[in-house]
Order: structure tokens, then sequence, then C-alpha cells
């Protein structure tokens, strides 16, 4: 008797782990692509973007020690003076200042998955240390930070070896 009951509670554990799997067979899964911004040390990742039409590549260093997402708004400034259509595409969310932090609407970066929050953080003191003529070079620059925040209440998955990342929700 003792062994039927084990036999059946094992089949109904282990069609409840089947059932359970099934459900994330159906989910799709996008992973981001990352590259080092030194192959040889392995230690800055980052996620490069579009932006508008632009044949121009933005990178964004993916920083696990930040604890806010953010946009450097001297690199920024540098874009819109060669294209500055794209000033208006930059949106304060309030007028509350944190020194020279200020809330902004994410501008349309596109990334192979959307990843940055709607809103996040711009700073004109950060960036844009580099010559214009830089900017048409480069085809781009790197462009910002993004940090922890935008994986609150998610499990971000990192694959080193293929240089990609992918987040899920909790």
């Amino acid at each position: 008797m003792k062994q039927i009951f084990t036999v059946i509670t094992l089949l109904l554990f282990l069609g409840r782990i089947s059932f359970g799997q099934s459900k994330f067979k159906k989910e799709k899964v996008i992973w981001v692509a990352f590259d080092w911004a030194d192959p040889d040390y392995k230690d800055v990742m980052l996620i490069t973007s579009r932006l508008d039409t632009l044949d121009y590549f933005f990178r964004w260093q993916l920083d696990t020690g930040s604890p806010y997402t953010y946009l450097e708004g001297g690199t920024f400034k540098k874009i819109t003076n060669k294209f500055p259509y794209l000033a208006d595409k930059i949106k304060r969310v309030d007028t509350v200042c944190n020194g020279n932090w200020y809330k902004i609407f994410t501008p349309p970066f596109k990334f192979e998955k959307q990843i940055l929050p709607s809103i996040i953080l711009k700073n004109d003191k950060i960036g844009g240390g580099f010559s214009q003529d830089l900017l048409d070079k480069y085809k781009g620059f790197s462009i910002g930070t993004i940090g922890v925040d935008i994986f609150k209440d998610k499990v971000l998955i990192l694959d080193f070896k293929n240089k990609k990342l992918v987040t899920a929700i909790i």
C-alpha cells in the first residue's frame, strides 16, 4: 500500500513539473547582444542602440553599480549640434533637479528589445568631452549608462560566452 501511495505521489509530482515547464516553452525570449569595450579585459559591457533613421550607433554601458539609467547630456548635445531636430526628442518630466540631474522622457532609442524605462535621468555636465568631428569618424559614441533600476522585480541573465543578455519578470 505504501509503495502504491509513493508511486502515485511521484507521478502527480512529475506531472505537475512537466505542466509547469510547458508554460515556459510558450514564453518568447528576446536576447539583447552586447559588446565588450575591450575584448582582452572584458570589463565594460556596451549595448548598441539606434536613434531615428541615423546611420550612427549609440552605445550604452551596462553598469550594475549604477542605481539609475541616465543619458549623458554633453554627448547628446554634440549629436543635436549635428542634427538639431533631435533636440525635440528630449522632454523634461518635471522641473525638479537634484544637482545636475533631472528626469526626462526617454528618447526613442531602438534596441533589439526595448530595455529602457519610459523615464530616465539626464545630466548635461556628463559626456561630450570629444571634438565634434569624432562623432562622424566613429559614427556614434557612448551615450549613457544602463543602471540597475531597469531590473527592479526582474531577473537579469548574462550569457558572457555568447555576449548577450535577457531579463525575465519574477
